[in-house]
């Protein structure tokens, strides 16, 4: 394991559709999506999804060639939103944690992001309940908003927590 992340291409939708289901599984709670209803239930989503620009998966596998760590960055299509990207779908297997993969993986969502032309600062939004937000903070986010029972589950309200990081200077 390397722990490099790289870019993820059409070759990749496979490897990239076994994590996520692992993830939506995983941590449910986290992502608004589920396994039954989810755009990468097809790989051809998947495939038509990364062949966009302006929108990458960045990922790091293990010496198997396993998905262990995943980021999503997008940049919004229309023009008033184009200073900013967002960050999505970050995840890493639970047997892999600990490690600084997430870490290294997100540090990468933004580094491609804020090497977009005219791009200002990285949102995201992380539960309330996700130990990623002292990841996000270390990170240099910071909490600009609070959406209180915004995903529910089994019954159970979840907040979210929408972050931000703007490079000193901006």
């Amino acid at each position: 394991m390397s722990g490099v992340p790289f870019r993820l291409g059409a070759e990749d939708a496979g490897r990239y559709w076994h994590i996520r289901q692992v993830m939506l599984t995983d941590t449910p709670w986290a992502f608004a999506s589920d396994p039954e209803s989810d755009n990468s239930r097809d790989p051809t989503r998947f495939i038509e999804r990364v062949g966009r620009k302006y929108n990458e998966i960045l990922a790091i596998a293990d010496a198997a060639g396993d998905l262990i760590a995943t980021a999503g960055v997008v940049r919004r299509p229309r023009r008033k939103l184009w200073h900013r990207a967002e960050i999505w779908g970050v995840y890493v297997h639970p047997d892999h944690r600990g490690r600084g993969l997430g870490a290294s993986v997100v540090r990468a969502a933004m580094e491609e992001a804020l090497g977009w032309e005219g791009v200002e600062s990285v949102a995201l939004s992380v539960s309330e309940r996700s130990e990623a937000r002292r990841l996000y903070e270390r990170l240099g986010f910071r909490q600009w908003g609070y959406e209180p029972d915004c995903l529910r589950l089994d019954g159970e309200s979840y907040d979210e927590i929408h972050m931000l990081y703007m490079p000193e200077g901006q």
